[in-house]
């Protein structure tokens, strides 16, 4: 197998670790979005032939998860709050911690869908376009700059952390398998109960495992795409500005030359990233403060082993959101603090560069606040924290 070109392995690096782990693993195997190792690119294309077996998997998946995770929460939540028993076998054999872990996998489910669905459904019009018009900008950039000062160590140092991140939940997926099926923690379990079945026979056991098997391999795969797709925007982001940067403190003209083509990128961005971004920061404020609520109000009343999935999912939250937001921020931040510099050195405020870079506006990513575009600055990774600390006392204070 021929290794790919340096500037591959830069740009793309992190699909590479999601490529060598999970799609050359017999268990996970490719799905219609993978690594195309003849186009050194990360594709979304649909073959029946390649793609039927993950087109199988996935409908295991909805068979031998979503569906009994909603089934199980349908029933205890209509019991409990509506004191109908939809599904009469239940009736009080679903302990409370396994609800609790119904309840984190649906929220994990959801994430994933609220973070794929907008990139799977854009692939063909924007997703793959922004990738080829971002990867000819880095390539260009890269030309310009010796090795030591092309941003190489960032490129690193997130592949690490993307192999790192896949080698995980390549483990959870059959740890998971361990842990769940001797303490009856799959939802197969009561849903073969509810099919008036013994579920700890071996027939039943064997299918829970294949099952439980499938569906986590899935999950597991779709959380490290996710994580993969987060750590590429990074890595693009913070690659191009470090190389930006650099330029531009050497050369007003250089700067000036690059800013103009980064500033198209950015205007082709700047719609479908406010969008997105919008949406990811307030989903996960709702989420962050419901799930905070939670823990607060379930601590010293439930033993933690009950609840664990809840602080869980809030810290998960915590760090995606504001990992997006503070992105966000620095590259307004760096932009602004560039463009002053090359100002400062201009020799005279009537000169011809001083005037273009004068200007020039501060680019950067937007959030919809009010109804109306509002640009992601320093002020706003204080605001967001304080905001969800705000809303969440307020919450256990008006409930309590």
């Amino acid at each position: 197998m021929c290794h790919p070109p340096p500037e591959i392995t830069d740009f793309f690096g992190v699909f590479l670790a999601y490529s060598d782990t999970m799609e050359n693993s017999h268990l996970f195997g490719k799905l219609p979005l993978h690594w195309d190792p003849t186009k050194y690119r990360f594709v979304l294309d649909f073959k029946f032939s390649r793609d039927y077996k993950s087109l199988i998997r996935i409908g295991f998946s909805f068979m031998a998860l979503i569906f009994p995770v909603v089934t199980i929460l349908v029933a205890y939540l209509s019991k409990k709050f509506v004191f109908i028993e939809i599904f009469p076998h239940f009736k009080d054999i679903v302990p409370f911690d396994v609800v609790n872990l119904q309840v984190f996998i649906l929220v994990i489910l959801f994430g994933v869908f609220v973070i794929f669905f907008p990139v799977i459904f854009f692939w063909k019009n924007y997703t793959a376009g922004e990738m080829e018009r971002s990867f000819v900008m880095f390539k260009r950039l890269s030309k310009v700059r010796p090795k030591e000062e092309n941003g190489g160590h960032i490129s690193t140092r997130l592949v690490k952390v993307a192999n790192l991140a896949v080698q995980v939940y390549f483990k959870i997926s059959l740890l998971l398998v361990v842990g769940c099926i001797p303490f009856n923690l799959d939802p197969m379990y009561y849903i073969i109960i509810e099919l008036g079945f013994e579920p700890n026979s071996l027939p039943s056991v064997l299918i829970r495992i294949i099952l439980l098997v499938i569906s986590c391999a899935e999950v597991c795969r779709s959380i490290a795409i996710m994580i993969c797709l987060i750590l590429f925007v990074i890595n693009l982001l913070r690659r191009e500005m470090f190389m930006w940067t650099n330029i531009a403190r050497r050369s007003n003209f250089g700067g000036l030359y690059f800013y103009r083509q980064i500033s198209i990128l950015y205007t082709l961005r700047r719609r479908p990233a406010t969008i997105m971004l919008s949406f990811i920061v307030i989903l996960g404020f709702i989420f962050e403060v419901l799930f905070n609520y939670a823990t607060v109000v379930m601590f010293g009343s439930f033993p933690i082993s009950t609840y664990w999935g809840i602080p869980y999912c809030a810290i998960l939250l915590r760090t995606i959101v504001t990992q997006f937001v503070d992105l966000a921020a620095e590259t307004h931040e760096d932009f602004n603090d560039t463009l002053k510099f090359m100002r400062r050195k201009c020799v005279s405020r009537k000169s011809y560069m001083y005037r273009k870079l004068k200007a020039s506006p501060n680019l950067g990513f937007c959030i919809f606040l009010g109804g109306s575009p509002y640009l992601v600055k320093n002020n706003l990774k204080i605001d967001y924290r304080a905001t969800v600390l705000y809303y969440t006392v307020s919450l256990i204070m008006a409930t309590h």
